[in-house]
């Protein structure tokens, strides 16, 4: 039986306080398992053409910051700020048309959220439920291990601190025992047990030692800051990797 990996991270904030992220974003890609050293190899490739050399930590940010920037030390040796847009895109049709990579983003605008989507903080603070969002592409997650007859597991890039990756754990583990146990309606019980064929564990590595994670960073990160700012670039991924494109795979989802 095959195996798939849906390696993700998030990006922006889930708070929607003045001076926040006006987007939140949940993804990355889903690879079979067998395949994680083909999409490695093919994001040092990436790192080779664009930096000169496979032995960096590239992220998506590097492909934004201005070029002189003295915060951020940018590997890209391209120095135009246009350029490195560009190359983020070209990026993202190498890994999605020329490897086994399959895209699976969730993207939430603040300003067009649902009340389905916005739940309090501890302090009473609305907020984007984060739980909500990352569990719609982990369903289409499951959705894609059904068809293939497959098993999967969840890799994450790590989160801000361990007490937050002990809760994304145990909302992960509650759910899968709810649907085991039939605590769920059962207008959606048929669709909601395909998420069983994902493992309970999930695992969490830091970016800067799984080049695997670096490339579902990339992907998150891109998407994250052409939805904050630039439509035109939004859009023009969405035509390629969304719900109605061509493109085998699991797309850009909007969660509103």
């Amino acid at each position: 039986m095959s195996r798939y990996v849906f390696v993700a991270d998030e990006m922006g904030t889930p708070g929607m306080a003045p001076g926040t992220s006006n987007t939140f974003v949940f993804g990355g890609y889903v690879v079979c398992e067998r395949d994680v050293p083909r999409a490695v190899a093919a994001w040092r490739k990436v790192k080779t053409e664009m930096c000169g050399r496979a032995d960096v930590e590239l992220k998506w940010k590097h492909f934004f910051v201005d070029a002189d920037n003295p915060k951020i030390a940018c590997p890209l040796l391209v120095k135009n700020p246009r350029a490195r847009r560009n190359l983020a895109a070209l990026a993202l049709d190498y890994l999605f048309h020329q490897t086994p990579l399959v895209p699976a983003v969730a993207v939430s605008r603040k300003d067009r959220a649902t009340d389905a989507l916005i739940t309090q903080s501890k302090k009473g603070k609305d907020k984007i439920d984060d739980e909500m969002m990352w569990v719609g592409p982990v369903a289409q997650f499951a959705l894609f291990l059904n068809l293939r007859r497959a098993k999967g597991t969840l890799w994450f890039d790590r989160l801000g601190s361990e007490k937050q990756e002990a809760c994304r754990q145990a909302s992960w583990s509650e759910q899968l025992r709810m649907v085991r146990d039939g605590e769920i309606p059962s207008p959606f019980e048929d669709n909601l047990r395909k998420i069983l064929a994902i493992d309970e564990q999930i695992k969490f590595f830091d970016s800067a030692e799984n080049e695997a994670v670096q490339i579902a960073d990339f992907v998150c990160g891109v998407i994250w800051q052409a939805a904050e700012g630039d439509e035109a670039f939004l859009g023009r991924l969405i035509d390629k990797y969304g719900p109605n494109a061509t493109r085998q795979g699991l797309g850009i989802l909007h969660v509103q």
